[in-house]
């Protein structure tokens, strides 16, 4: 589950800047919370996985079992507020004409160029 809100975007293109209007999704609290057990469980499950290999399976099972709260700690940390995705509208810093940037997911700054004059921009949430 995401949180979805409305904020701004900036835009940079050959040094110039330009800023528009933005929808931006957000990973929930409780979203991150799943991420971290998941990871965690993954963890486990690939050291309980080394158990028939003889030799590794002294080190692996017990670095994965310790590794597992650490790495889902982490996961969970860094996932939670983090934008999911975000799209919006703004004019090219570079021509001025309109652009539309349409959802993209993952983490910013998304990339894309104009629609009008080519060049390569930038957009980040602010």
């Amino acid at each position: 589950m995401t949180t979805e809100s409305d904020g701004q975007l900036r835009v940079v293109a050959n040094g110039k800047e330009a800023k528009g209007p933005a929808h931006i999704r957000r990973i929930t609290q409780r979203d991150a919370i799943l991420r971290g057990l998941k990871t965690g469980g993954l963890t486990v499950l690939a050291a309980l996985c080394t158990i028939i290999i003889p030799g590794v399976h002294f080190l692996s099972v017990p670095g994965g079992l310790i590794a597992a709260p650490i790495v889902g700690v982490m996961v969970f940390l860094k996932s939670r507020g983090s934008i999911h995705g975000m799209s919006g509208s703004f004019p090219c810093p570079v021509c001025g004409k309109p652009n539309v940037m349409e959802y993209q997911e993952g983490k910013p700054p998304y990339f894309g160029s104009c629609t009008s004059c080519k060049d390569p921009y930038q957009v980040f949430p602010t």
